[in-house]
């Protein structure tokens, strides 16, 4: 599950590389206002869209084990719509805002320098709302990446108990633990002889311990050497 999670991942990254690359080019050829109206309401919602499958579809999905691997994939493809769409609208602002300049500066920082420099640039013009949109859209990020690790992770350790559960191994482990634990075992019962008593020739059965002791016998009550 784990290695899915990293397919799909450099999947999507590359994906975004490329977006980001168009958009860049665009952006100095067409104008960040142009872009940034026309691609904005599309953002917007392909996040709303990954919120209401969240909320209703992969959080039930989360409850049942069966299902909480796919549950975990989700997240993971949801972070990256989240990811995405902050991305793209702090590209977009930091453009608008502080120029090309500041643009190239966010890109050439492994091209998530754009987020930070979208928080300062609406920070220090008083944009507060898009502050906190911004915010928004990088904590639903990193919470939804997290989620859909974790349950893959949770996915994968059952799994692995269920194939441990389905295992042969179990009737080995079965017959080694009376070994390893001899009080679990029946008691043994000690071998017997058969002896006469010399006083009274009466035959009698008793443990094989008594052999070379004194003992009283049953029948005349005399005391008599076992041999």
């Amino acid at each position: 599950m784990k290695d899915a999670l990293k397919t799909i991942g450099i999947v999507l990254v590359g994906f975004a590389v490329m977006l980001g690359g168009v958009l860049a080019v665009t952006l100095m050829l067409r104008g960040g206002v142009w872009l940034s109206e026309r691609i904005y309401p599309w953002l917007v919602l392909s996040s709303v869209i990954a919120l209401i499958i969240s909320a209703l579809v992969l959080l039930p999905m989360a409850a049942f084990k069966k299902t909480r691997g796919y549950a975990g994939i989700g997240f993971f493809i949801v972070s990256y719509v989240f990811g995405i769409t902050t991305w793209v609208w702090s590209l977009l602002l930091t453009y608008v805002i502080w120029g090309l300049s500041a643009l190239v500066i966010g890109l050439f920082i492994y091209g998530v320098g754009v987020f930070p420099i979208a928080l300062l640039a609406t920070a220090f013009n008083g944009k507060w709302s898009i502050f906190c949109q911004l915010s928004f859209g990088l904590i639903a990020t990193y919470i939804t990446r997290f989620v859909g690790n974790y349950l893959a992770l949770k996915s994968d350790e059952h799994d692995a108990d269920s194939h441990l559960l389905n295992n042969p191994i179990r009737e080995v482990v079965g017959r080694v633990i009376p070994e390893q634990f001899p009080e679990a075992q029946p008691p043994s019962i000690p071998p017997t002889i058969k002896i006469d008593c010399p006083h009274c020739e009466q035959r009698i059965e008793a443990p094989s311990e008594i052999l070379g002791t004194d003992v009283s016998c049953p029948t005349c009550n005399r005391l008599f050497h076992a041999k």
